[in-house]
């Protein structure tokens, strides 16, 4: 995977810059080097001289270009790498499904020797991360390895410089493409992220939710001792908060996106609600893009205001009973369960607004679904 390019007045300003702290720190670049003004090649000859030769590089510094990535494991303490994380609960799920594939058990575990489970383990690992590594991913431990070889030039740490501008310019070739998913530094980070999901999962089975994600975690049974262990997970890993935060971005876009498309059907409105609601809207408008957007923005606003006048607390008791009876139904949940804790959740937000929304794009599915049920059955009785 090629290294992501950077703007050349970038370059030429972080160029300078190193020039001048290698003057400070009494560094001499390599002479006659084809790449003389590349820091990168620089820095990579003061690890490996023997690359600026007229011949190709031996069998000698390819090695240690590879030992290099493969014993990467200490970048992991470096703080650019605090925030990077394999997705940990989708990981355990990997690797569980990986010892069903390979007919793991606890009997197989015990006939072998110590070196054969370790074999095993790094198989396992390494496979792992085959499955799991993402181009977004690549380019983020590059960066965060580009990040890390900036700090230590300027720190004047010459030959930790040369080891990172080996491993970059390694894994950010094509040659280094197989070396990915063994690498130290990768290797490191995905039994971090294992670390964190094993730990998820226990206080996700103490809550009886294993069926859910990370992002709907939070939302789990409002129960204060098993909120108090997510936060404390969450600070024992830096960043995973992040990845909680996505899950839950993900979550909430898709299944609003199903409930406007009627594919996750609540049934909370009764068909007189759902017309009284319609007939307040105006009739679309067509053949002009900027009226048509802003009818449809009218509209909407026209729905919201009267689900939040609807909203009285008797119906949140009836739509909280609606989404209980749902979770309480595991085929009628099915994949909407994270979401559906989130409505729950949310349907108790001191912010009123926090359930208008949610409750609009299932008007507006409930409606759409009426009117179409109503075409389809013209003498249908309404009520």
């Amino acid at each position: 995977m090629p290294r992501r390019n950077k703007k050349k007045q970038r370059k030429d300003e972080r160029r300078k810059a190193m020039q001048r702290v290698r003057q400070e720190k009494g560094w001499q670049p390599s002479p006659d080097v084809e790449f003389v003004d590349d820091e990168l090649t620089r820095d990579l000859l003061t690890f490996i001289p023997e690359m600026g030769g007229d011949q190709p590089p031996g069998l000698a510094a390819a090695e240690t270009l590879t030992d290099a990535v493969l014993e990467s494991y200490d970048l992991l303490d470096e703080p650019e790498f605090a925030m990077i994380y394999f997705h940990p609960t989708r990981t355990v799920g990997i690797y569980a499904e990986l010892e069903d594939e390979r007919g793991v058990t606890e009997e197989m575990l015990n006939s072998l020797s110590e070196e054969e489970e370790d074999d095993l383990f790094f198989d396992l690992m390494e496979e792992i991360a085959r499955r799991s590594l993402t181009e977004e991913l690549q380019e983020e431990i590059l960066d965060a390895m580009q990040a890390v070889w900036m700090r230590v030039r300027m720190q004047g740490d010459q030959e930790q410089a040369g080891r990172l501008a080996g491993m970059m310019m390694l894994l950010g070739s094509e040659a280094g493409e197989e070396l990915w998913a063994g690498s130290g530094i990768v290797q490191a980070i995905l039994r971090r992220s294992l670390d964190a999901g094993f730990e998820l999962l226990d206080i996700m089975e103490e809550a009886g939710a294993l069926r859910m994600d990370v992002g709907a975690l939070v939302q789990t049974g409002r129960d204060e001792e098993l909120q108090k262990k997510f936060l404390a997970v969450l600070a024992k890993y830096p960043g995973l908060g992040d990845l909680v935060s996505e899950d839950e971005a993900v979550t909430w876009d898709r299944g609003v996106q199903a409930l406007m498309d009627g594919e996750l059907y609540l049934g909370i409105f009764t068909d007189e609600e759902l017309e009284a609601g319609g007939d307040l809207l105006s009739p679309p408008v067509f053949g002009n893009s900027e009226a048509e957007a802003s009818q449809a923005r009218a509209n909407i606003q026209k729905m919201q205001q009267y689900v939040a006048g609807w909203l009285t607390p008797e119906h949140r008791d009836e739509v909280r009973g609606e989404l209980l009876t749902m979770l309480e139904d595991e085929e009628l949940a099915g994949e909407w369960h994270p979401f559906l804790m989130a409505l729950l959740s949310d349907l108790d937000d001191e912010d009123p607004d926090t359930a208008v929304a949610f409750l609009t794009a299932a008007f507006i599915g409930e409606l759409t679904d009426l009117a179409e049920d109503q075409l389809d059955q013209p003498g249908k009785a309404r009520g």
